[in-house]
C-alpha cells in the first residue's frame, strides 16, 4: 500500500430485494484497526420520492495496512548469533569457535583461541579448531507497544511506529533472513512471538499487532518479552520504539541490541 491514504479492506453493503448491493468505503491516513457501526439507515426509491427509517445494529471490523517504507539495515547489525541454540552445518567451514567443523596442524597466524589445547598436548604438536559455520542468524523484531506513564504517543506516532516495526521485518525479508516478530498482546494480555519466513507469513501478522494496540504502562516491553523467554531466547533484537530506553540493559543480557527509535 503506497501513498498518504489506504482504503480500508472493508466493505459495509446493502442488498436489496431485487439483489442490488450498496457499499460503503471507508479510509485513513493511519494504519491501524477501524470499527464501522451502523444504528440506523434510511430505505428509499430510486427517486427518493419516499424515504424509510430502519434502526439497525450493524458492525464490523477492518484494518489500515500499514505502508512499508524502505528503511536500512547495516550489515554490522546481522552478525549476532545464538552460540547454544544455533544449528551449524556440517558441510561449511564458518568463524564461529563455538563449534568445530574440522581439525589441522597449525599454521603462521591462526589465533591462539582456535588451538584444541588438549589434542595438542595429547599430539605433542599444535593443532587448531576449523570453526564451524552457523545455518541461521537468530533474529527477533520487538514493537514498542507498553508506554511509558510519561511518555506521549499521538495516533500518527503509533501508527508509524508500526510502520517501522513492519518495514524492518520486510526488510530483512528482501535479505532473505527469516526471523521472529514480537509484541504485547494488550486485549488478551500476554506476549506474542510469531515466525516470519516469507511475506504472506508477515501480512498474516498485521491484523493482530493492529489489534493488540497501545497500553500505558509501568511495565516495559522488554519485561514482558523476558517474561516469556522460558530459558530460551534470540541472539538479535531489533527494537523498534517511539520512547526513551527503558530495561535495554536487561535485554542485552540476552543478546545484541540495535535500538530503531520513530522521532
Amino acid at each position: 500500500v503506497t501513498g498518504q491514504e489506504k482504503l480500508l479492506p472493508l466493505k459495509f453493503s446493502l442488498r436489496g430485494r431485487g439483489g442490488q448491493s450498496q457499499s460503503l468505503r471507508v479510509s485513513d491516513r493511519l494504519c491501524g484497526g477501524q470499527e464501522l457501526t451502523v444504528g440506523s439507515l434510511y430505505v428509499c426509491d430510486p427517486l427518493r420520492l419516499f424515504r424509510r427509517k430502519q434502526e439497525t445494529a450493524a458492525r464490523c471490523m477492518g484494518f489500515v495496512a500499514p505502508e512499508l517504507k524502505p528503511v536500512m539495515i547495516p550489515d554490522s547489525y546481522l552478525d549476532s548469533y545464538n552460540m547454544e541454540s544455533y544449528m551449524y552445518s556440517q558441510y561449511e567451514k564458518g568463524n564461529d569457535t563455538g563449534e568445530v567443523f574440522g581439525i589441522r596442524d597449525y599454521q603462521e597466524g591462526d589465533s591462539p583461541k582456535q588451538i584444541h589445547w588438549k589434542l595438542s598436548a595429547k599430539l605433542d604438536d599444535l593443532i587448531v579448531k576449523i570453526p564451524s559455520f552457523p545455518i541461521e542468524n537468530n533474529i527477533i523484531v520487538l514493537l514498542d507497544n507498553c508506554i511509558l506513564p510519561e511518555t506521549e504517543m499521538s495516533p500518527e506516532r503509533k501508527s508509524g511506529l508500526v510502520e517501522l516495526f513492519f518495514a524492518l521485518s520486510s526488510e530483512l525479508l528482501e535479505k532473505n533472513m527469516s526471523h521472529s516478530i514480537g509484541w504485547y498482546d494488550t486485549v488478551n494480555q500476554h506476549f506474542s512471538i510469531r515466525t516470519v519466513t516469507n511475506r504472506e507469513e508477515m501480512w498474516i501478522c498485521i491484523p493482530e499487532v493492529l489489534s493488540s494496540g497501545f497500553e500505558v504502562s509501568p511495565v516495559s516491553t522488554v519485561y514482558r518479552y523476558l517474561e516469556t523467554l522460558r530459558g530460551s531466547g534470540f541472539s538479535n533484537h531489533f527494537l523498534a520504539t517511539g520512547q526513551a530506553d527503558w530495561d535495554l540493559d536487561k535485554l542485552e543480557a540476552y543478546g545484541a541490541v540495535k535500538v530503531f527509535r520513530y522521532n
